[in-house]
């Protein structure tokens, strides 16, 4: 799928490339699928977006590889203030979260 996506947005058909990676279904929840729409969000030039998508899943699930995918576009400090975030929930109740070490969530 991911190829297919790459292929749509190199043609300028943002929105099908979207639809191809938008995980539905069983696989909104598996983080493979989340970073691969992330990655075509970024494709797309919508970086703020894909940072919301991951986001929203970090709690959960934190294997997005937020860092690498949003590396280079800007996002840094906004990235930063999530990672705060989410490494004071971890120290706060490490045995709640589905994120084992910090260096997951990166």
């Amino acid at each position: 799928m991911r190829l297919g996506a790459d292929v749509l947005l190199r043609r300028g058909r943002v929105e099908q490339a979207l639809g191809l990676t938008r995980p539905t279904g069983l696989e909104g929840d598996a983080g493979d699928a989340w970073r691969s729409f992330a990655e075509v969000l970024v494709g797309a030039g919508r970086v703020d977006e894909a940072i919301d998508a991951l986001a929203a899943r970090l709690s959960t699930d934190g294997r997005f590889g937020l860092v690498e995918v949003t590396e280079g576009h800007g996002r840094d400090e906004r990235v930063m203030e999530l990672l705060v975030m989410v490494a004071a929930e971890v120290r706060r109740a490490p045995e709640q979260r589905g994120v084992r070490h910090l260096w997951d969530v990166a």
